[in-house]
């Protein structure tokens, strides 16, 4: 956990697919995932050390039951991707957003931008890993969509990132 050369290596043998089974990654990393009705409005997910919801790596991930599944896919991604670089910050309570006895808990907005902005990347790359993304750069968006279960807006981004433009110059991942 907390690699900083390559965050994703004690899961892309899982990174198969599309679409990636983040719950089977959450299973292998020992956090569990939780559905909730009583999230607020303007919090897609967290993660939380609530000991009565944590798997066996001492965490949870929690999304808004309510949301459509492409959010709520994003969301576990981006809090898995939490869990692999940022979680060290959280278990010595350095970030917390709201403590009770025995509980602290990370939400996506209570990050520094930077630390938001690298989940969300690993995050697309949990969802949409190079190596099945790659042959697909000019297929469809709704076609891409499709396959992986994310929404255009993760599409749209994944496309417009400069490995794409590399790739449709012929460079190989």
């Amino acid at each position: 956990m907390n690699s900083r050369k390559d965050p994703l290596a004690e899961i892309r043998h899982l990174l198969t697919g599309p679409p990636v089974d983040l719950r089977k990654i959450a299973r292998e990393l020992g956090v569990n995932i939780w559905e909730s009705k009583s999230l607020p409005e303007d919090i897609a997910g967290k993660l939380t050390t609530d000991p009565r919801k944590a798997g066996t790596s001492g965490f949870a991930i929690i999304v808004r039951k309510d949301d459509p599944l492409t959010r709520k896919k994003f969301t576990i991604a981006h809090e898995i991707a939490h869990f692999l670089v940022h979680s060290h910050l959280l278990a010595n309570g350095e970030i917390v957003d709201r403590a009770e006895p025995g509980r602290k808990e990370l939400y996506r907005s209570n990050l520094s931008n930077s630390m938001e902005g690298r989940a969300n990347i690993i995050a697309a790359d949990i969802l949409m890993p190079w190596s099945l993304f790659a042959p697909l750069i000019n297929e469809r968006k709704s076609n891409i969509e499709a396959l992986f279960q994310v929404s255009r807006e993760v599409v749209d981004i994944r496309l417009a990132s400069p490995v794409v433009r590399r790739l449709k110059r012929g460079a190989q991942i």
